[in-house]
């Protein structure tokens, strides 16, 4: 795999959107998934449901309930709230995520 890094960040609607620098592929969703858990403290992965070119990913992150994303075909990668009231959350979640960026 060449190295695929986070480009940019942003919030649409109730989601984050993470845009990659270089295509990626399945086994690859692993290694992206690290790169974004190891900005978090203290979370806790519920399940992880793997289909033919996508992977999910629910989590616990300080008492909300999260779903990291990835769609190869479409070369997507977001994450949401699974209920849409907690996205205040997602926001503070960003921001956190965001500083520990800045903080590498």
């Amino acid at each position: 795999m060449a190295t695929v890094l986070f480009d940019k960040t942003i919030l649409i609607d109730n989601s984050v959107i993470f845009t990659l620098n270089n295509e990626w592929q399945q086994e690859d969703i692993a290694d992206l998934a690290q790169q974004i858990f190891e900005r978090l403290i203290n979370y806790i992965v519920i399940e992880t449901n793997e289909g033919a070119d996508c992977l999910n990913i629910r989590f616990q992150y300080q008492n909300i309930i999260f779903i990291l994303q990835f769609d190869v075909s479409s070369q997507s990668c977001w994450l949401e709230c699974e209920a849409i009231s907690d996205s205040k959350a997602l926001m503070n979640m960003l921001t956190k995520m965001k500083q520990g960026i800045e903080n590498k």
